[in-house]
């Protein structure tokens, strides 16, 4: 396969933070220490998907995810964005486009 950041590096500049959700308790849900993950690609463009749970929902930004940088990418982690915006994991592909590229989409809500 082809490395991702070689074909779209110029587009891979934004760095978002992912928190792993540790789980749910008598505080509400928990969430681990955030890991800045750099060299991602955000796109803002709205989507319906299908949730982990299998429920339709609106994804309303997606993030691309060097596989090589994608460990810390876990479904129901929360994700903040550069604009400071705070969202939810809600569905993540490895896809196989071709065998070209090596990347994890992530659907956030």
């Amino acid at each position: 396969m082809s490395d991702f950041g070689e074909v779209f590096d110029e587009w891979l500049t934004e760095t978002v933070e992912i928190s792993p959700r540790l789980g749910a308790g008598a505080e509400g849900v928990q969430y681990g220490e955030p890991q800045r993950i750099e060299g991602c690609m955000i796109d803002d463009s709205a989507r319906l998907i299908r949730a982990s749970d299998g429920n339709q929902i609106v994804s309303d930004t997606t993030i691309y995810v060097p596989t090589s940088r994608a460990d810390a990418v876990e479904l129901h982690a929360r994700v903040k964005l550069p604009s400071g915006r705070v969202a939810t994991a809600e569905r993540i592909a490895r896809p196989e486009v071709y065998g070209i590229f090596d990347f994890v989409v992530v659907n956030l809500a």
